[in-house]
């Protein structure tokens, strides 16, 4: 005899089933990915540091962007971002008694896609410096960034809302697939004119901090109709570094690092550059091209590579065994030998996500600039594009400016972006959601940009 796992089962002509709810276990997993480096990744937020004058915050999107003034120094950039292409968050969890936050799907179904992306980023320039002379630019700077993205899949989410009882003898495919990367850059850059262009380049040394990236994630689970055993075929491969300490399924720790200079100069190297070209057409109007974190980090500190390959089958526990046992049924053993998982230390390389910008800037009557910008985002969990617009009014002391993106789909996303000037001083805060200050759950974008410059 044997018993299956969940206290819940569902009827059918013939027998019963088990509603197994492990599947929001899973889900739990990849939202404590996420909240470990939260928030990361998509920099869409781009369109705001183009608006508002020529600075050093444009170099973080093109590095071939002019500066005005002889000296230049930037302070304290942070930006913070949260973005899905699927469900928000309001329909995959709810909130208990305590306030807390629980996975509980509801109202997705017309919001699901076969692959769906939730990819978030913390980005901190702490410093920047640039010195400009008549045909050269140098640059000079630190940041300390921090990017995840988590797809799931369809089926997962099905599994997580409604059990296994709708999917007997079905095949549903419900790996995710996980990419969290924290590090330190430090750069140098150089910008050199050629009569109407400007072309730019920073070379970028980078310390990791922590990373964990799903090398393979293929996990098929199926439930089968003689005596619903569970069976799974697994091809799951996890590398990280200083992030996950895994020992079996039931028995893992994600180790969160935030803010921290660990590592810097000697492990978990890597190189990287940003290339950028500036083409003025006229007086008011210019347009650009740049390519930025072409390059890897080698990871060599606590490097643990954990797979788990083949078919597995579960077939429920059998209470014989525990009859006379003092210590108790204890399942999540059974769980454990149910999906084994073998780690070994093995160093490894990551390559950064690439991003590639198309924009252009119009100055209009000195007061009003507008740009446009077109952005591919190349990474290794989902690669996504996105088309902004923004329209700035400049005063004496003041720059405000109203921005559109359609991103992932999203077609509604009204941002705005606030500048205040004391010469030399400027100090700005910009969004590309506004409605995510009301209602952030609800929302697929949110996120917040700000900072403090230095011309002179």
């Amino acid at each position: 005899m044997k018993l299956c796992l969940q206290n819940k089962c569902h009827k059918r002509s013939g027998g019963t089933y088990p509603k197994v709810n492990y599947a929001k276990g899973i889900f739990f997993i990849m939202i404590q990915i996420l909240s470990i480096g939260m928030i990361q990744k998509s920099n869409s937020q781009d369109i705001s540091l183009l608006a508002l004058g020529s600075n050093l915050r444009q170099t973080y999107v093109n590095p071939a962007a002019s500066l005005n003034k002889k000296w230049n120094v930037s302070l304290m950039n942070t930006q913070v971002e949260l973005l899905t292409d699927g469900p928000a968050i309001n329909q995959l969890t709810s909130v208990n008694s305590n306030g807390r936050r629980y996975i509980h799907p509801d109202n997705w179904q017309n919001h699901v896609n076969p692959e769906n992306l939730i990819s978030g980023n913390f980005q901190l320039n702490t410093i920047d410096i640039g010195f400009k002379t008549d045909k050269w630019t140098f640059l000079a700077g630190h940041a300390f960034r921090s990017f995840g993205s988590l797809n799931y899949t369809e089926d997962l989410l099905k599994l997580a809302a409604n059990g296994n009882g709708p999917y007997i003898n079905q095949t549903l495919q419900i790996g995710p697939i996980a990419d969290y990367t924290t590090f330190n850059e430090i750069y140098v850059g150089v910008q050199k004119k050629f009569n109407k262009f400007t072309v730019g380049i920073k070379t970028k040394l980078l310390f990791g901090v922590s990373n964990l990236r799903t090398e393979e994630a293929d996990i098929q689970y199926k439930t089968n109709d003689d005596f619903y055993q569970w069976e799974l075929n697994t091809n799951y491969v996890i590398r990280s570094s200083s992030t996950l300490n895994f020992r079996n399924i039931t028995d893992f720790n994600f180790n969160s690092s935030g803010i921290t200079f660990d590592h810097l100069f000697y492990n978990n190297v890597g190189i990287a550059f940003d290339l950028g070209v500036n083409m003025q057409l006229s007086k008011n109007f210019q347009i650009f091209w740049s390519a930025l974190d072409l390059g890897f980090i080698k990871w060599d500190f606590l490097p643990r590579h954990t797979v788990s390959k083949g078919k597995f089958t579960f077939e429920g526990i059998d209470p014989l065994t525990y009859l006379n046992d003092t210590t108790g049924i204890n399942f999540s053993d059974s769980i454990a030998a149910f999906i084994p998982f073998t780690t070994i230390t093995e160093s490894y390389t990551t390559t950064l996500n690439n991003r590639f910008y198309l924009g252009a800037h119009y100055v209009w009557k000195e007061k009003w600039s507008f740009n446009a910008c077109v952005r591919f985002h190349r990474s290794f969990v989902k690669s996504n594009a996105q088309l902004s617009l923004a329209a700035t009014r400049s005063w004496k002391w003041l720059d405000v400016g109203i921005s559109y993106a359609v991103t992932n789909g999203n077609l509604w996303n009204i941002g705005a972006l606030l500048q205040v000037k004391w010469k030399p001083v400027q100090v700005f805060v910009a969004t590309d959601n506004l409605f995510s200050l009301i209602s952030l759950y609800d929302q697929k974008l949110a996120n917040a940009r700000g900072g403090l410059s230095i011309s002179f």
